[in-house]
């Protein structure tokens, strides 16, 4: 008695080397084999069983496990395997965002991380919904998110990925700039301010230059503040302020230098 065979990929047609084929006669175990390199097997016996029923078990890893029944109408039996791959199961994470009055958030950038790397990106939708599918290897790992929209602070943590993972996020708005804080800024121009008008009712050229520096360093000081308290980053409007403010001083520059 002779088996042959071979053991291909079902949709490609490419021969799968390392399956294991297990044959049995009458629930008795015939012989335990696997594919070579061009994805074929053999087995000969000395043994008759024509007329007997062949059961072929295949199994690899990445496909569906296929049961092969044959008679023995012959002493050689020829079977043609083909395994179908198993369809990946992959990991479906919904994260549901919305504000604090629990109304849905659209264009909500996500970003994920497992280990340090990225792993996906997206944007929620009209309804606040981000949906993504990740590979079954992330499964019992932790993911980290970010979360931002403008207007909105940043909101980051981090959970447990499973097959069916759901995660909701509630974006929260910056706290309000308290009013005193002008107050400061007031007190932080006044010293400039008041070198200038003392440069004037003295006719000091120094006393002047000494004061549009001190307002323009001040100047240049509260922005700085301001954009890393609301954490912005607005760095173009500091910039833009302070190429106003050169540009002011150089003309201030050239006056004195016309004077002497």
């Amino acid at each position: 008695m002779k088996v042959l065979g071979t053991v291909k990929d079902a949709a490609t047609e490419v021969p799968l080397p390392g399956a294991k084929i297990m044959l049995y006669v009458r629930e008795e175990e015939l012989a335990v084999l696997q594919s070579d390199s061009e994805g074929k097997f053999k087995h000969k016996s000395e043994s008759q069983y024509i007329g007997e029923i062949l059961i072929c078990k295949v199994e690899k890893a990445g496909y569906e496990p296929q049961k092969v029944i044959q008679e023995f109408e012959e002493d050689e039996v020829t079977l043609a395997i083909k395994l179908v791959p198993k369809k990946e199961e992959k990991i479906e994470l919904t994260v549901n965002l919305k504000d604090e009055k629990r109304t849905p958030l659209k264009g909500v950038n996500i970003s994920l991380e497992v280990s340090g790397e990225g792993v996906g990106v997206g944007v929620s939708d009209k309804d606040g919904i981000f949906k993504i599918s990740l590979s079954p290897d992330f499964e019992g790992k932790t993911i980290n998110y970010d979360a931002e929209l403008a207007g909105f602070e940043l909101a980051s943590g981090a959970l447990l990925l499973k097959k069916e993972t759901s995660h909701k996020i509630t974006m929260k708005k910056p706290p309000a700039q308290p009013s005193g804080r002008k107050w400061l800024k007031i007190a932080a121009l006044v010293p400039g301010i008041a070198l200038v008008i003392l440069a004037f009712s003295l006719q000091s050229d120094e006393l002047l230059f000494a004061g549009i520096a001190l307002v323009l360093f001040a100047g240049i000081a509260i922005l700085a503040v301001s954009i890393l308290l609301r954490g912005k980053g607005q760095y173009l409007h500091l910039r833009v302020y302070m190429r106003r403010m050169l540009l002011y001083l150089t003309k201030m520059l050239q006056t004195l230098l016309r004077k002497h």
